[in-house]
């Protein structure tokens, strides 16, 4: 997309081209959600064009909105940190082929608000996600409503099933969730009076997690592909084939979009020094089992080393992973062992297992796989206790789930 200076954009536009296309984006909005588009906090003739296509501008903004439109994934964490007071952006833009959205964000006295809603994407159920968004807009705008003039300010970012949100009381103190509300905008039911927001103890382990979010994020971006994955038919032990290949490339796009991430390397450690299977069960006093017990060096699945720095070595924050999407319990109980390891010799800084199930179409061999989840999530519950185990939230159709096991260093 090319950017334009304001003074640029006025040679190119006049205010009555710019009210006719802000006419055009709101019939627009209200013909695919049935809604009218959200209030504008400055008069329409003070917003301009963020685009330099003429005819089809459905994307517009403030002068500052302008110079620096915070339109990408990676730029989330600036938003918040940066972006300055009577921003204003709304409308439609894209990228790519499946990388387009609705956006409305805004920054006040009192609030930052980014929405970036995927719709009109190639491969998105844009009937669907008309539907989730209609919902969410109605739901967000009557909560932030009720919320007006009672708290001293108020984060809320929903881009792409990426999500955080954030409260602060005028007693100062702060509560925050960090997760996607679109598809579950049930803004009262979370946030209770004085706006706490429920079950906030195991949101607070969902943020301390650097996997979760990232892992929870591709599985709801990916769910078409995801169900194409799910008819293939699985091997005994669950598995299908090049599935873990396709959610740790995934993940490595995902990662590299993250303005927070340095590096990222998978099948490998930052560090010089090879881990050998040998040092790993010296370690933890017990032999390794499954297919790693018999490879001479261990390598984690994913490695990420963060721009920030650990303030107690100095050094960049180092995070790994290992991932599995079968149902073999020798071999997902084999990989806490090796994350339990990573974590108590300081390979990482954080050590994290992932763990992503496929639920088979077929009626008989769904039932089986489920019972098989249920059993190891039990045994990692009851028999690792150094462990604590993020389970993703239940829904009507069960044919997706995952699990984030976090070890506690300390615990055992």
């Amino acid at each position: 997309m090319n950017w334009y200076g304001i003074a640029d954009i006025s040679k190119r536009w006049n205010n009555s081209r710019i009210l006719f296309m802000l006419k055009k984006l709101k019939e627009v909005f209200q013909g695919i959600f049935g809604i009218p588009l959200p209030e504008s906090p400055m008069a329409d003739k003070l917003l301009v064009p963020l685009t330099d296509n003429v005819k089809e501008c459905l994307l517009f903004g403030s002068e500052i909105a302008a110079k620096d439109a915070f339109l990408i994934q990676g730029s989330l964490s600036r938003f918040i940190s940066e972006c300055p007071e009577g921003y204003f952006l709304i409308g439609f833009w894209g990228h790519g082929i499946n990388s387009h959205a609705f956006y409305y964000s805004r920054v006040d006295s009192w609030s930052k608000v980014l929405f970036r809603l995927g719709y009109g994407g190639a491969y998105m159920d844009n009937a669907l996600e008309a539907k989730y968004i209609k919902d969410f807009l109605i739901r967000y705008f009557d909560f932030e409503r009720k919320i007006s003039g009672q708290v001293k300010s108020f984060i809320a970012i929903d881009s792409m099933d990426e999500g955080y949100y954030s409260i602060e009381l005028p007693d100062g103190k702060e509560y925050e969730i960090q997760e996607s509300l679109l598809r579950r905008p049930n803004f009262d039911d979370i946030f209770n009076h004085p706006y706490r927001p429920k079950e906030v103890d195991t949101m607070i382990t969902k943020k301390s997690s650097w996997l979760w979010p990232h892992l929870e994020s591709i599985l709801k971006q990916k769910r078409s592909t995801l169900l194409n994955w799910r008819k293939q038919i699985p091997t005994q032990q669950g598995r299908v084939k090049n599935f873990e290949n396709w959610v740790l490339v995934e993940l490595v796009n995902k990662l590299i979009e993250n303005d927070e991430v340095l590096e990222v390397r998978t099948n490998g450690h930052f560090t010089d020094k090879k881990i050998s299977v040998k040092d790993v069960e010296n370690h933890l006093g017990r032999e390794l089992k499954g297919s790693k017990s018999s490879a001479k060096n261990l390598s984690a699945d994913i490695s990420v080393k963060m721009k920030k720095l650990n303030p107690v070595t100095g050094n960049n924050f180092i995070y790994n992973a290992e991932i599995k999407t079968g149902l073999s319990p020798l071999e997902i109980l084999n990989d806490l062992l090796i994350v339990k390891y990573y974590s108590e010799v300081s390979v990482a800084d954080k050590a994290e297992f992932g763990w992503v199930v496929l639920l088979p179409e077929d009626e008989k061999a769904y039932a089986s796989s489920l019972k098989t989840y249920k059993k190891i999530c039990e045994k990692i519950e009851t028999e690792y206790p150094d462990f604590t185990l993020l389970k993703s939230d239940k829904t009507n159709d069960e044919s997706i789930i995952f699990c984030v096991a976090i070890h506690n260093l300390g615990a055992s």
